[in-house]
């Protein structure tokens, strides 16, 4: 039978299922109301119960996932490959002005 332990000094959460822990630490969870369609929310429910898990724990998750992907990503462009961009058209004078180029919207 699952159980679940709150040590609150530390806000340590585990939970035992099946003889197996999972630690989850958290400075403070937030609660949060979010309006989604019954479509989705009843994929969700029905995802989680297939999991023995409950659907605020998925949606955690996908809010975290995108947050690493989308809002905290690591990889800066110090971090990538150069990539060609074929031939050169037509080369640089020392009067080019490329910001000037680039910002014109009359393209």
């Amino acid at each position: 039978m699952p159980g679940r332990v709150v040590d609150v000094k530390t806000d340590r959460v585990a939970a035992a299922i099946d003889g197996r822990h999972a630690i989850h630490e958290t400075e403070c969870m937030k609660t949060i109301t979010i309006n989604v369609s019954e479509p989705v929310y009843r994929d969700f429910q029905r995802f989680a119960r297939a999991r023995d898990r409950t659907a605020s724990e998925l949606i955690r998750e996908a809010m975290e996932e995108f947050r690493e992907r989308r809002i905290a990503r690591s990889t800066t462009l110090a971090d990538l490959s150069p990539v060609s961009a074929g031939r050169v058209l037509k080369p640089l004078r020392i009067d080019d002005d490329l910001l000037g180029e680039m910002l014109d919207d009359r393209a």
